[in-house]
């Protein structure tokens, strides 16, 4: 008897139960969740890209209120889970598991087969979009799987079909957006279209994905731009393109490959007539070869993942995610590593060498550094503006930190770092009203519900939260006078915290390091008199590099150390760094080779070869100020 069109179709040999394809599925999603896990590591991703999520019936309610809002809370939801690698890893894992369940069924559906080995390359493109740098992944693979599942539902008669390819592309819409809704259109069209006596309904099922652009039209408060937002970001565009075309483009292609038997049911796609080896099943149904191409979509999938994962990108991340917890001596090894460091990137490396300890040790010694300032105030982007407000918050000039916090609020959402420091800076400037505000918002976030109830608890007790050690440290040398300034005068500003507190470490060595990286070396040996401001203060190297070479810029003066003297080893290099500039006029190629080699991480490289627009004078000529 012939079954009836909405009928399941018969289990095919690319569908039949085979434990070592089954051993060989697991044994993937595995080391796609130890890859994630310790490789990818979301919470690196979390500190700086995870979209906002509030526990407030508000925040839902809001995304009620668009096309596509649904989605975008259901990912920002899922997003929260990066906080912690494993859970993150975990959470990509399951949808990655059910990206590939979805293939199948979607390829079984269109072409009346599901090689199981095609379904693994949704997770592999899923995999590729994870480890991209602030990917919106969990709203493609969301959209992606709604689309999917719509398709999936029974086909039943014609009427039937047409009601619910309508309704559906009009949820989907509404619940994902417009990109899901023409993937769900496309998908049921494409089934339809190889199904015999039904192709006509795969134009009511195309027309059907005009849902939207009418929903769009008819009520003009849509707002536009969220409801066709691509989540492919620069980058990763062509790859949220191949996943969402591979189900439909695969199943097609399916449809088209030579039938082993004819089949008596006349729901099942076209397909081409029966081939010479019918009854042996396809080629790529045989147990073996199966295996086979799963092997080998794995293994080349896996290294073009290895291949594709950006270490910098990671080491840049590593570097925002250790100095927010200042976990400095860890922001150090990951700038070590890259070749250039961003705006932000430098900013934060300054800071992780003061809390160490190593700002006048080692501040040359990353040669990654490409704008070579300690605060670039705007110049470099907006994304170094959070870095900045925190570097100006511990300098104590309070002011200054808050207009940049805000900058970074306007720029970056309402990040939990960015709310913590300007609840502080408030609570430092006795605005205790204006610091709930933030707190407030802090404690309707995942995981900032204890700090920030903690924090309010406080304020009612004591609005200055004396407890507090670093608002007492910062509350004793904080600026509290304007300075009139255009752009970022780091001189200025580290003058202006002394003369509020001499006792300021920071400030000093901002200060110096600055005249480092200006090359104002007749201010710098004026300044070494503050020295004397912090008890047991040596000379730290770049400081005896100065003065070494300040002696020989101008003979016949001298540097009044009080009583301090520099080590031999500095003198000594300092002797070896000037003779292998005496050997030439200009320095050959080989010659600046060794240079960088055995004198990169000196002043005295920097001061003739370091950065270009800085030069001193007589720096493209050394054996001219020498």
């Amino acid at each position: 008897m012939q079954r009836p069109a909405n009928a399941p179709s018969r289990p095919t040999a690319g569908s039949r139960p085979d434990a070592g394809f089954a051993f060989m599925v697991i044994g993937f999603f595995v080391l796609v969740f130890l890859y994630v896990w310790l490789r990818v590591e979301p919470a690196l991703d979390y500190q700086q890209r995870s979209p906002v999520f509030l526990l407030t019936p508000s925040f839902f309610i809001e995304s009620l209120r668009r096309p596509g809002g649904l989605l975008e809370y259901a990912s920002a939801f899922l997003a929260q889970g990066d906080r912690f690698n494993g859970m993150g890893a975990l959470i990509f894992t399951t949808v990655s598991g059910l990206a590939w369940w979805a293939t199948q069924q979607a390829l079984q559906r269109i072409s009346g087969v599901g090689p199981r080995w095609a379904s693994l390359v949704p997770p592999f493109l899923l995999l590729a979009l994870r480890q991209q740098l602030g990917c919106a992944w969990p709203a493609l693979s969301l959209g992606w799987l709604i689309a999917m599942a719509g398709a999936a539902l029974p086909a039943g008669g014609v009427g039937w079909r047409l009601a619910t390819g309508w309704i559906c592309s009009g949820l989907i819409f509404y619940v994902a957006g417009l990109w899901p809704s023409a993937l769900f259109a496309a998908l049921v069209a494409g089934a339809e279209v190889l199904r015999p006596g039904r192709r006509w309904l795969a134009l009511g099922c195309v027309l059907s994905a005009s849902v939207g652009p009418v929903w769009m039209v008819c009520l003009p408060d849509t707002d536009w731009g969220q409801a066709v937002h691509w989540a492919g970001e620069k980058g990763t565009a062509s790859l949220a393109l191949a996943l969402y075309l591979f189900p439909l483009l695969a199943g097609v292609v399916l449809a088209l490959v030579p039938s082993p038997a004819t089949s008596s049911d006349p729901a099942a796609p076209v397909r081409r007539k029966a081939s010479p080896t019918a009854g042996r099943g396809h080629w790529f149904q045989r147990p073996a070869l199966r295996r086979g191409l799963a092997a080998g979509l794995g293994l080349a999938g896996g290294v073009w993942i290895g291949l594709a994962f950006d270490d910098a990108a990671k080491s840049l991340r590593e570097i925002r995610y250790y100095a927010a917890r200042q976990e400095d001596q860890r922001v150090l090894d990951a700038a070590r590593q890259l070749p250039t460091l961003s705006a932000e990137a430098e900013v934060r490396l300054h800071l992780a060498l003061y809390r160490t300890g190593r700002l006048a040790e080692d501040l040359f010694s990353f040669a990654g550094q490409r704008g070579w300032q300690l605060l670039p105030s705007l110049n470099r982007g907006l994304l170094a503006c959070r870095p900045q407000s925190e570097t100006l918050f511990e300098l104590g000039q309070v002011n200054v930190a808050e207009h940049f916090a805000h900058e970074a609020l306007e720029h970056e959402g309402n990040r939990p770092e960015i709310l913590r420091l300007l609840a502080r800076i408030n609570i430092l400037k006795d605005r205790p009203q204006a610091a709930r505000v933030f707190l407030n918002l802090l404690r309707e976030m995942p995981f900032q519900q204890e700090w920030a109830g903690s924090c309010l608890r406080e304020l009612a007790v004591d609005p200055r939260l004396p407890k507090d050690a670093e608002l007492a440290r910062i509350r004793a040398w904080m600026v509290t006078t304007d300075l009139p300034h255009d752009g970022m005068p780091v001189e200025s500003l580290c003058q202006q915290a002394l003369h509020r507190c001499r006792q300021n470490r920071m400030a000093f060595e901002y200060l110096m390091a600055h005249l480092l990286l200006s090359r104002e070396l007749d201010k710098l040996v004026q300044e070494l008199k503050r020295l004397d401001d912090f008890d047991g203060a040596g000379l730290p190297r770049h400081y005896e590099e100065a003065i070494l070479l300040y002696r020989r810029l101008h003979e016949g003066k001298t540097v009044d150390l009080r009583g301090r003297q520099i080590r031999p080893e500095t003198i000594r290099r300092f002797e070896q760094f000037q003779r292998t500039l005496d050997r030439q006029d200009v320095p050959s190629t080989e010659t600046r080779r060794g240079l960088d080699r055995d004198f990169g991480d000196t002043f005295w490289h920097y001061y003739y070869f370091g950065k270009a627009d800085q030069a001193a004078p007589g720096a493209a000529r050394p054996m001219e100020s020498l």
